[in-house]
């Protein structure tokens, strides 16, 4: 049987209840995003928090930088891998199952959701070097 939240179905536009603790995520701040671990889940699964995790550069993937924009322009920078860790010290912060525009969407608790700060499902890592 499916969960529901009024009169919509769990699938994959309605990410209700799809996080436990201990999964890995990815925080989407406006073009960057920062991989996660899930601490703690509350309210039947429509809150989260999540524990930022550490990433670097991966040592053979460099960016290549051609004059342009302010000083210079990142021209494989969707190419570029990361090595991603977990930071068992790392910050934490809550996002909440919301309805935004017609959708449901996670939002970053206590700021109106516009779709600039949200949270996924597995590990990710980008660094916009064009921002």
């Amino acid at each position: 049987m499916n969960k529901q939240i009024g009169n919509r179905e769990q699938n994959e536009t309605y990410p209700y209840g799809v996080f436990s603790v201990g999964d890995r995520a990815h925080i989407r701040g406006y073009s960057d995003i920062n991989p996660a671990t899930v601490v703690k889940v509350e309210r039947g699964g429509t809150k989260v928090t999540v524990r930022a995790d550490s990433y670097e550069r991966n040592e053979n993937s460099k960016p290549e930088f051609v004059p342009g924009g302010f000083v210079a322009h990142c021209t494989n920078q969707n190419e570029i891998k990361y090595d991603i860790t977990e930071n068992p010290n790392g910050g934490t912060c809550t996002f909440t199952l919301r309805k935004w525009r017609g959708r449901y969407c996670w939002t970053h608790a206590n700021c109106q959701p516009d779709g600039r700060q949200k949270i996924g499902e597995g590990w990710a890592a980008f660094y916009d070097y064009n921002f």
